[in-house]
Protein backbone atom coordinates (compact mmCIF):
# COMPACT_ATOMS: atom_id res chain seq x y z
CA UNK A 1 0.00 0.00 0.00
CA UNK A 2 2.86 2.22 0.74
CA UNK A 3 4.10 1.28 -2.54
CA UNK A 4 5.57 4.65 -4.11
CA UNK A 5 5.04 3.45 -7.72
CA UNK A 6 1.20 3.82 -7.01
CA UNK A 7 0.85 7.19 -5.47
CA UNK A 8 2.64 8.88 -8.59
CA UNK A 9 -0.05 8.28 -11.12
CA UNK A 10 -2.84 9.34 -9.12
CA UNK A 11 -1.43 12.64 -7.95
CA UNK A 12 -0.38 13.10 -11.50
CA UNK A 13 -3.49 12.00 -12.74
CA UNK A 14 -5.43 14.06 -10.30
CA UNK A 15 -3.54 17.42 -11.11
CA UNK A 16 -3.98 16.14 -15.07
CA UNK A 17 -7.89 16.18 -14.45
CA UNK A 18 -7.86 19.23 -12.69
CA UNK A 19 -6.03 21.45 -15.02
CA UNK A 20 -8.18 19.76 -17.92
CA UNK A 21 -11.52 21.04 -16.09
CA UNK A 22 -10.10 23.86 -15.54
CA UNK A 23 -9.03 24.38 -19.14
CA UNK A 24 -12.01 23.35 -20.62
CA UNK A 25 -14.14 25.73 -18.02
CA UNK A 26 -11.81 28.88 -18.93
CA UNK A 27 -12.12 27.98 -22.75
CA UNK A 28 -15.68 27.41 -23.09
CA UNK A 29 -16.91 30.09 -20.81
CA UNK A 30 -14.68 32.52 -22.83
CA UNK A 31 -15.76 31.13 -26.39
CA UNK A 32 -19.61 31.70 -25.24
CA UNK A 33 -19.07 35.00 -24.29
CA UNK A 34 -16.94 36.51 -27.54
CA UNK A 35 -19.63 34.10 -29.69
CA UNK A 36 -22.57 35.83 -27.70
CA UNK A 37 -20.89 39.16 -27.97
CA UNK A 38 -19.74 39.16 -31.70
CA UNK A 39 -23.31 37.89 -32.70
CA UNK A 40 -25.15 40.86 -30.96
CA UNK A 41 -22.64 43.05 -32.55
CA UNK A 42 -23.47 41.50 -35.73
CA UNK A 43 -27.29 41.78 -35.35
CA UNK A 44 -27.40 45.05 -34.37
CA UNK A 45 -25.12 46.19 -37.26
CA UNK A 46 -27.14 45.00 -39.31
CA UNK A 47 -30.64 45.94 -37.52
CA UNK A 48 -29.04 49.71 -37.92
CA UNK A 49 -27.70 48.51 -41.49
CA UNK A 50 -31.23 47.58 -42.53
CA UNK A 51 -33.33 50.27 -41.15
CA UNK A 52 -31.39 53.41 -40.54
CA UNK A 53 -34.73 55.72 -40.43
CA UNK A 54 -35.97 54.12 -37.23
CA UNK A 55 -33.10 54.46 -35.20
CA UNK A 56 -32.44 57.64 -36.19
CA UNK A 57 -34.90 60.63 -34.93
CA UNK A 58 -36.81 62.71 -37.80
CA UNK A 59 -37.18 66.26 -36.71
CA UNK A 60 -39.75 67.90 -39.20
CA UNK A 61 -39.63 71.04 -37.27
CA UNK A 62 -37.16 72.97 -38.77
CA UNK A 63 -38.54 72.50 -42.13
CA UNK A 64 -42.06 73.08 -41.46
CA UNK A 65 -40.95 76.25 -40.33
CA UNK A 66 -38.69 77.17 -42.70
CA UNK A 67 -41.90 76.47 -45.11
CA UNK A 68 -43.70 78.69 -43.29
CA UNK A 69 -41.41 81.30 -43.24
CA UNK A 70 -41.05 80.99 -46.75
CA UNK A 71 -44.48 81.46 -47.18
CA UNK A 72 -45.22 84.59 -45.31
CA UNK A 73 -42.15 85.83 -47.03
CA UNK A 74 -44.14 85.66 -50.83
CA UNK A 75 -47.48 86.65 -49.19
CA UNK A 76 -45.23 89.99 -48.07
CA UNK A 77 -44.28 90.24 -51.34
CA UNK A 78 -47.92 90.45 -53.12
CA UNK A 79 -49.09 92.52 -50.55
CA UNK A 80 -46.55 95.02 -51.28
CA UNK A 81 -47.00 94.24 -54.47
CA UNK A 82 -50.89 94.60 -54.39
CA UNK A 83 -50.46 97.88 -51.91
CA UNK A 84 -47.67 99.47 -54.69
CA UNK A 85 -50.38 98.77 -57.82
CA UNK A 86 -53.31 100.76 -56.07
CA UNK A 87 -50.99 103.58 -55.03
CA UNK A 88 -49.40 103.91 -58.93
CA UNK A 89 -53.35 103.67 -59.83
CA UNK A 90 -54.63 106.26 -57.50
CA UNK A 91 -51.79 108.77 -58.02
CA UNK A 92 -52.05 108.20 -61.74
CA UNK A 93 -55.80 109.26 -61.74
CA UNK A 94 -55.58 111.93 -59.39
CA UNK A 95 -52.79 113.36 -62.16
CA UNK A 96 -55.21 112.56 -65.35
CA UNK A 97 -58.42 114.49 -63.27
CA UNK A 98 -56.09 117.24 -61.52
CA UNK A 99 -54.73 117.72 -65.64
CA UNK A 100 -58.67 117.61 -66.78
CA UNK A 101 -59.87 120.31 -64.13
CA UNK A 102 -56.74 122.26 -65.34
CA UNK A 103 -57.92 122.12 -68.88
CA UNK A 104 -61.37 122.69 -68.57
CA UNK A 105 -61.00 125.28 -66.42
CA UNK A 106 -57.91 127.10 -68.15
CA UNK A 107 -59.91 127.02 -71.14
CA UNK A 108 -63.21 128.28 -69.37
CA UNK A 109 -60.87 130.96 -68.66
CA UNK A 110 -59.39 131.59 -71.80
CA UNK A 111 -62.88 131.57 -73.67
CA UNK A 112 -64.55 133.95 -71.10
CA UNK A 113 -61.30 136.24 -71.52
CA UNK A 114 -61.38 135.74 -75.37
CA UNK A 115 -65.29 136.51 -75.73
CA UNK A 116 -65.49 138.82 -72.61
CA UNK A 117 -68.24 137.25 -71.24
CA UNK A 118 -68.30 135.72 -68.25
CA UNK A 119 -71.59 133.68 -69.01
CA UNK A 120 -69.95 131.90 -72.17
CA UNK A 121 -67.12 130.91 -69.93
CA UNK A 122 -69.34 129.70 -67.50
CA UNK A 123 -71.27 127.99 -70.58
CA UNK A 124 -68.20 126.17 -71.30
CA UNK A 125 -67.15 125.14 -67.72
CA UNK A 126 -69.99 123.47 -67.24
CA UNK A 127 -70.60 121.97 -70.48
CA UNK A 128 -67.07 120.52 -70.34
CA UNK A 129 -67.72 119.03 -66.92
CA UNK A 130 -70.92 117.62 -68.16
CA UNK A 131 -69.16 115.72 -70.92
CA UNK A 132 -66.71 114.36 -68.68
CA UNK A 133 -68.88 112.80 -66.18
CA UNK A 134 -71.17 111.56 -69.06
CA UNK A 135 -68.16 109.76 -70.65
CA UNK A 136 -66.97 108.44 -67.47
CA UNK A 137 -70.84 106.95 -66.18
CA UNK A 138 -71.09 106.21 -69.81
CA UNK A 139 -68.07 103.95 -69.89
CA UNK A 140 -68.61 102.46 -66.68
CA UNK A 141 -72.44 102.04 -66.96
CA UNK A 142 -71.72 99.98 -70.39
CA UNK A 143 -68.93 98.11 -68.77
CA UNK A 144 -70.77 96.81 -65.91
CA UNK A 145 -74.03 95.78 -68.31
CA UNK A 146 -71.58 94.06 -70.53
CA UNK A 147 -70.22 91.71 -67.38
CA UNK A 148 -73.40 90.21 -67.30
CA UNK A 149 -75.15 90.47 -71.21
CA UNK A 150 -71.51 89.67 -72.72
CA UNK A 151 -72.53 92.18 -76.30
CA UNK A 152 -69.41 92.69 -76.69
CA UNK A 153 -65.45 92.45 -76.02
CA UNK A 154 -64.67 94.62 -72.45
CA UNK A 155 -62.50 97.54 -74.73
CA UNK A 156 -65.22 97.95 -77.12
CA UNK A 157 -67.85 97.96 -74.48
CA UNK A 158 -66.11 100.72 -72.41
CA UNK A 159 -65.45 103.15 -76.09
CA UNK A 160 -68.81 102.56 -77.12
CA UNK A 161 -70.00 103.71 -73.66
CA UNK A 162 -67.42 106.45 -73.68
CA UNK A 163 -68.72 107.74 -76.99
CA UNK A 164 -72.49 107.16 -75.88
CA UNK A 165 -71.66 109.23 -72.61
CA UNK A 166 -69.60 112.06 -74.56
CA UNK A 167 -72.83 112.68 -77.08
CA UNK A 168 -75.30 112.56 -73.88
CA UNK A 169 -72.94 114.72 -71.79
CA UNK A 170 -73.05 117.18 -74.09
CA UNK A 171 -76.60 117.13 -75.29
CA UNK A 172 -77.18 117.17 -71.58
CA UNK A 173 -74.64 119.86 -70.57
CA UNK A 174 -76.27 122.20 -73.26
CA UNK A 175 -80.00 121.68 -72.60
CA UNK A 176 -79.43 122.04 -68.71
CA UNK A 177 -77.02 125.28 -69.17
CA UNK A 178 -79.90 126.84 -71.14
CA UNK A 179 -82.42 125.80 -68.31
CA UNK A 180 -79.83 127.03 -65.78
CA UNK A 181 -79.30 130.60 -67.84
CA UNK A 182 -83.17 130.86 -67.85
CA UNK A 183 -83.58 130.53 -63.91
CA UNK A 184 -80.87 132.86 -62.96
CA UNK A 185 -82.21 135.73 -65.60
CA UNK A 186 -85.83 134.76 -63.77
CA UNK A 187 -84.47 135.09 -60.48
CA UNK A 188 -82.15 138.55 -61.46
CA UNK A 189 -85.58 140.14 -62.74
CA UNK A 190 -87.58 138.80 -59.24
CA UNK A 191 -84.60 140.19 -57.21
CA UNK A 192 -84.86 144.44 -56.66
CA UNK A 193 -81.88 145.44 -55.40
CA UNK A 194 -82.63 148.86 -53.10
CA UNK A 195 -80.60 152.02 -54.23
CA UNK A 196 -80.00 153.72 -50.90
CA UNK A 197 -79.97 157.82 -51.83
CA UNK A 198 -77.01 159.62 -50.94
Amino acid sequence: MNNPKHKVPMKFFLTILILILTAATLTHAQVTDSAKQKQATVQADSVVAATPAATEPVDDGEFLGFLLFFAMGVCAIIMAGIGIGILLTIGALFIVSAMVTAGIISASVIVGIYTRSLTKGFKVFFISCSIVAGCTFGAAGLWLLNLSTHWHDTLNAILLGAGCGLVSGLAGGMISFYFLQRLVARLRSKITIPIIPK
